[in-house]
């Protein structure tokens, strides 16, 4: 799971909030609690939006995306604490906010990379009777497959016939850091504060 720690620098509305709320002061917690549940909304919506997700990919073979980002916004759980805000997701695909992260191979010595419109989003295992080959450019020329290079697809049904290339095969890839998956540290402090005025109206109108 990715965690996320949020703390909120109150200092300049401290003396605001102990006024408004008594000698005492806010209960931290409750108030992070308020705040949580904004943050959290927000993060969880601008995944199901698939707010700053290109499809890339996706667009570039043609095939249907496969909403990775939408569907994790059901991992998103943000709650209080007496620091501040803490928020856990899946880890998987959103942790590439913050760094850029290496792919290598763990349980096959290949990594495998779609490149078909029929194999994006799917894993090599789902497709029965795959065979690797490597060809040149010259053999992609000649006609002999469709592409070039070590690739893991389906053999020529007939004898002549062109190699159609499902994954292409690889020992490593990078998957560049892209901030813009999740909300910025600005929108995340934007929403903070409307939890916390959410939180002051509901004591305020308890005292």
């Amino acid at each position: 799971m990715l965690k996320i720690d949020l703390t909120f620098d109150l200092s300049a509305v401290r003396g605001v909030l102990d006024a408004a709320l008594g000698a005492t002061g806010p209960d931290r917690r409750a108030m992070h609690e308020y705040m949580a549940q904004f943050v959290g909304r927000l993060t969880t919506e601008d995944l199901e939006d698939e707010v700053g997700t290109k499809h890339k990919t996706a667009n570039a073979l043609g095939a249907e995306p496969t909403h990775f980002f939408a569907k994790a916004a059901g991992s998103v759980k943000a709650s209080g604490t007496d620091d501040g805000v803490t928020m856990t997701m899946q880890r998987a695909g959103l942790s590439r906010a913050f760094f850029t992260y290496h792919l290598r191979p763990i349980r096959s010595r290949l990594l495998t990379i779609p490149i078909k419109k029929e194999s994006y989003g799917k894993r090599a295992r789902e497709f029965k009777d795959l065979k690797w080959r490597t060809f040149t450019k010259e053999d992609k020329a000649a006609g002999k497959t469709d592409t070039a290079g070590l690739v893991l697809g389906r053999p020529a049904e007939e004898k002549g016939g062109m190699f159609i290339a499902l994954f292409a095969g690889t020992k490593k890839a990078t998957v560049p850091q892209d901030r813009k998956i999740l909300p910025s540290d600005e929108e995340w402090l934007k929403a903070a504060g409307i939890g916390l005025t959410a939180y002051l109206k509901a004591k305020l109108s308890n005292a």
